[in-house]
């Protein structure tokens, strides 16, 4: 029998190639998950109230929103919303000072809250509707400087956000809250 060292070699790369490709489906790394709708998103504050978001070149992404419902200390203690309903992954203090909440509303997508009253924010585990009270506008890690700090993400990257449909008008805009429970 006679010894093809181009077969031979073309059946080593084949074995090795489907052998990573395995390798890398099992971990998740090559069939992406399919793309799925975005929660139906709404203003993290209550039904009605309308309030200014703008986003800041101090940002670390564009698309971060800093919401305030009235001017300096009037927003204090103003009730946060979830966005959509989810589970609340994360809360607390980072190390930076700053306050935050974590909700993962499924498929990849979740939002982040920041500079909430430490005493209001819900519990990790904690499962949530679209409506319900998250925590309370302060300035924890941005003192002085009373607001709530909004991101949408998606797959852990921050996205432009959307409430109830329609994309937020960047760098500026006033969002009136259809942010009524679910029916």
């Amino acid at each position: 029998m006679q010894h093809h060292p181009f077969r031979t070699t073309l059946l080593r790369r084949t074995v090795t190639s489907a052998a990573a490709l395995a390798s890398l489906a099992a971990s998740g790394l090559v069939f992406a998950e399919p793309a799925s709708a975005a929660p139906a998103f709404q203003a993290p504050f209550a039904c009605g109230e309308t309030w200014r978001g703008d986003t800041r070149t101090s940002h670390n992404d564009y698309h971060s929103i800093d919401f305030n419902w009235g001017a300096g200390k009037a927003d204090y203690l103003r009730p946060v919303r979830a966005s959509a309903p989810g589970r609340v992954t994360g809360s607390g203090v980072y190390n930076d000072g700053v306050s935050y909440v974590l909700i993962d509303h499924g498929s990849g997508w979740t939002t982040r809250y920041l500079h909430m009253q430490t005493t209001s924010l819900a519990r990790t585990g904690t499962t949530v509707r679209a409506g319900d009270v998250v925590g309370k506008v302060s300035d924890v890690g941005s003192r002085g400087a009373y607001h709530l700090h909004y991101e949408q993400r998606r797959n852990g990257e921050i996205v432009a956000a959307r409430f109830n449909g329609a994309a937020f008008a960047y760098p500026s805009q006033r969002v009136t809250s259809r942010n009524c429970g679910t029916p």
